[in-house]
């Protein structure tokens, strides 16, 4: 994963978070193999103190409870453990923030749910950073891949802000609102959100709403991270006009929301998910360019372009080199999903 963009150290340290990759990893590490660590020590004590033949119980009933156990240790030992999933990006991070932040380990700490952030209100009450930590947090407590998926793409916008030659400001910033680009989507129940196959008309309609949703929540943010906002409510915009909520077109849609249109189709395409295959890296950058002047920005998209495959694959993480792999399909489905048909534009080339 990418650590994001850079940042001005001579900003007082109260106000920023300077990044910490080696503990972000360590953190990610613990995250996956404690659970089943515990899980093993779990059978491995059964089997020297607690045998079969000492509980006087067969082998074959002993072996189920042995494995009912272990099984059982690893569910509560990674859902405990989620929780702190918010940590390692946070970790990651170099960005300067509005206000004075809090610890990292406090912030991850802190459980938020769609619930508890509409109790919140409107997020003026805690200042901004406070309301963008609740986003944050509310996210990853409601679908840990999206907030898995909105780390990638703040990761690649980064990238390819840098391409784009914008200043440091101007890329922290366009940075915090990939990071939210998804966050309308607790409005969304988690079972829309990771249905298998293609989502039936009532399911795209409420998926379609994520970007009002987003715009609504993220708007208390506006006097820090200005127009760089309207990224959220307009990253499913198409450069021809063909997207949604508001058909917007060409410059009409915010730089940010055409930046991150390129970074979130790319991860998209590039991620396995249960009902296809992921693109690699180099059929992805191939179907984006193919896009280039329809979905997306022809400038952003060779801004994208510049961005080594080494970089990008570094950021993807493992989705990448698997559709590598020869024997992994190569015909995933198109770059961005089309609206309901209650919205749906004029068919468009890409």
């Amino acid at each position: 994963m990418s650590t994001g963009p850079t940042q001005n150290y001579g900003q007082d340290a109260s106000t920023a978070w300077r990044p910490r990759p080696a503990l972000a990893t360590l953190v990610r590490v613990t995250l996956v193999s404690a659970p089943l660590l515990f899980a093993l020590v779990v059978g491995a004590v059964a089997a020297r103190w607690l045998p079969a033949a000492r509980l006087g119980l067969p082998t074959a009933v002993w072996l189920l409870l042995v494995v009912v156990t272990s099984s059982g240790v690893l569910l509560v030992c990674t859902r405990w453990l989620r929780r702190l999933a918010p940590l390692s990006s946070l970790l990651r991070l170099s960005l300067a923030l509005p206000d004075r932040v809090p610890n990292r380990f406090a912030v991850a700490r802190r459980t938020w749910s769609p619930a508890a952030l509409a109790r919140a209100g409107s997020g003026g009450a805690g200042g901004a950073t406070e309301w963008l930590l609740a986003l944050l947090g509310t996210l990853a407590a409601h679908d840990d891949r999206t907030r898995a998926h909105g780390e990638r793409v703040q990761a690649y916008a980064a990238l390819i802000g840098g391409e784009l030659g914008l200043s440091r400001e101007d890329v922290d910033k366009l940075s915090w609102v990939a990071l939210l680009h998804d966050v309308g989507k607790v409005h969304v129940p988690v079972e829309v959100i990771n249905a298998k196959g293609r989502p039936t008309e009532a399911e795209w309609a409420s998926l379609a709403e994520h970007p009002d949703h987003g715009g609504r929540l993220v708007e208390p943010l506006r006097p820090w991270l200005g127009d760089w906002l309207d990224g959220v409510e307009q990253h499913h915009e198409r450069w021809d006009g063909h997207g949604y909520p508001r058909g917007l077109a060409g410059a009409d849609v915010s730089l940010a929301a055409r930046v991150i249109a390129v970074a979130d189709t790319y991860d998209v395409i590039t991620t396995a998910r249960s009902y296809k295959k992921p693109m690699s890296a180099e059929q992805a950058r191939s179907e984006i360019t193919r896009c280039a002047g329809a979905q997306f920005d022809p400038e952003v998209v060779r801004a994208f372009l510049s961005v080594g495959l080494g970089r990008l694959r570094v950021v993807a993480g493992p989705a990448t080199l698997l559709a590598a792999l020869p024997w992994v399909g190569r015909s995933p489905p198109r770059p961005s999903r089309p609206p309901p048909p209650s919205r749906r534009r004029p068919a468009a080339r890409c």
